[in-house]
């Protein structure tokens, strides 16, 4: 087993808040270490609302342009507590563009930021972390053993890191979604469809020519496994807005998408940031932009030496959420006997 030369800090995860965490500690002069597991994807398609360009800037640069694959969204359209589509006018929002990213695109721009401000990007795959004294030992399926003072879960919904040092997930619900990547007509508008239906909501997103379009309900109110495909095209099929968005549809991948948050997020040496330390629900439309902007602050805590108002921060950003979160299901009463809707209207109890 190979040990490199130590670094000031580790962060396990290349998303998109990895690489703001390790962007921030390196822009502060930590000597830190990016870990990226290629074999993980992002989430297929996503969104930033008004207001996000001038933070992602001030972490990354100037990641957002249409030149990159990204698209400028004028607003959302929703069918929410009715059938009539309503649109959200972004273009009333002073603050400054929404944006579709090409995700993947965005991600390798992320990294390549963190890269530009001095942390050392590796691809890999890590084990279990060991704690020595001070020191952080993290093996690399490779062989190679890293060494650190610091270290950063930034590894998703899973928090592979942080749950084996005894962070507990706090899941809200049980969300999941089926989603599936057709093309789209290229006269089709650039931007967000949200569509709610009896046993949960669909969202679809078009980018270029292509169509992200997404199934949200509880996982217990899907069928077995070997069924969702014909499931997810027969409830396609009865959307009234959705269905119109996007052809050539395979079938669907089954994604978490539910609301939960880490307890505790940090610890003695560690601290989890983005979906590792709170995941939202899609209808916020915050998570990306909360995860990117939580682990810059994070690593700023770190550099300052003490985490506990980053902790705070989390805890009043996961409580503020969550009020919103039941205020927008709140306004969807047409199926009230529905145990989707039923167990989000309880919220507000």
């Amino acid at each position: 087993m190979s040990h490199s030369r130590p670094s000031d800090a580790i962060v396990v995860g290349g998303g998109p808040a990895g690489a703001a965490c390790a962007a921030a500690l390196a822009r502060a002069g930590v000597d830190v270490v990016l870990i990226h597991d290629e074999r993980r994807g992002g989430w297929p398609g996503e969104s930033l609302p008004p207001g996000s360009t001038g933070v992602i800037t001030s972490i990354f640069g100037p990641v957002l342009d249409e030149a990159r694959g990204h698209r400028i969204t004028a607003g959302i359209r929703a069918a929410w507590g009715s059938r009539d589509l309503v649109e959200t006018d972004y273009l009333r929002d002073p603050s400054d563009d929404a944006w579709v990213l090409d995700r993947a695109r965005f991600d390798d721009d992320a990294r390549a930021a963190a890269a530009s401000h001095g942390a050392r990007i590796l691809l890999g795959r890590a084990q279990t972390p060991e704690r020595n004294g001070s020191i952080w030992q993290v093996p690399l399926t490779s062989g190679e053993t890293l060494t650190a003072r610091f270290i950063v879960d930034a590894t998703g919904r899973s928090a592979a890191v942080a749950r084996r040092l005894g962070m507990r997930s706090r899941r809200r619900d049980q969300l999941v979604a089926l989603v599936a990547i057709g093309r789209t007509d290229r006269a089709a508008r650039t931007g967000t469809m949200v569509e709610s239906v009896e046993n949960g909501w669909w969202y679809a997103t078009v980018i270029g020519e292509r169509a992200i379009v997404a199934f949200l309900t509880d996982a217990d109110l899907l069928p077995k496994p070997d069924e969702h495909g014909a499931f997810w095209r027969a409830a396609l099929a009865s959307t009234q807005h959705v269905r119109r968005i996007a052809t050539a549809l395979p079938d669907p991948e089954l994604h978490r998408a539910d609301t939960a948050f880490g307890e505790p997020a940090y610890g003695p040496g560690w601290v989890a940031v983005g979906d590792a330390a709170a995941a939202w629900d899609p209808l916020s439309s915050q998570g990306l932009l909360a995860g990117i902007l939580l682990a810059a602050q994070a690593a700023q805590a770190f550099v300052h030496g003490d985490m506990r108002e980053w902790g705070e921060d989390l805890r009043m950003l996961v409580e503020d959420t969550w009020g919103l979160q039941a205020l927008y299901y709140g306004e969807e009463i047409r199926w009230p006997d529905a145990p989707f809707w039923q167990r989000r209207h309880a919220w507000l109890t």
